[in-house]
């Protein structure tokens, strides 16, 4: 009987132990894996990096400018500020659909058959500039080229 009392109290504060560890392994454990440099924090004060403009105006000039990440970032928003740093051009129309670039570079839509498209990653968007949102890293392209449509 005895034997059993204490096989049962050793179970008990053997559980007890675990249970506390696990408890603590919340703040104990983050902070070790802070130390270790393998713990992420969850809640990120903004999310950092970098997005690349490219414009191309149909004469194999591109320029390249890069900007530092905004959340809610979108296309437009990028091309609108690298033209107000360059104190270039642009000319703009807005519709239901959303903003359309209209000139730039002093390159007009239509002239030559040739419009101002945009490409995210290489690909061309289903929406408009203004309506597409950027990540970190994204490599945003405006191209004057004839359009395939």
């Amino acid at each position: 009987m005895k034997k059993n009392i204490f096989i049962i109290s050793i179970i008990v504060i053997a559980v007890a132990l675990i249970g506390s560890w696990l408890i603590d392994f919340g703040e104990l454990g983050t902070a070790g894996l802070k130390e270790a440099g393998i713990y992420q924090e969850e809640r990120q004060e903004g999310i950092k990096g970098q997005v690349t403009l490219g414009i191309n105006d149909g004469e194999n000039e591109i320029k390249i400018s890069a900007a530092e990440f905004v959340e809610g970032m979108t296309a437009f928003n990028l091309l609108e500020n690298a033209i107000k740093e360059k104190s270039a051009v642009l000319k703009t129309q807005k519709s239901s659909f959303g903003v359309m670039v209209l000139a730039l570079e002093g390159k007009e839509n239509g002239a030559d058959g040739k419009y101002w498209m945009y490409y995210v990653n290489g690909e061309l968007p289903q929406v408009s500039a203004d309506k597409m949102a950027l990540k970190p890293g994204d490599k945003v392209e405006f191209r004057f080229e004839k359009s395939s449509f």
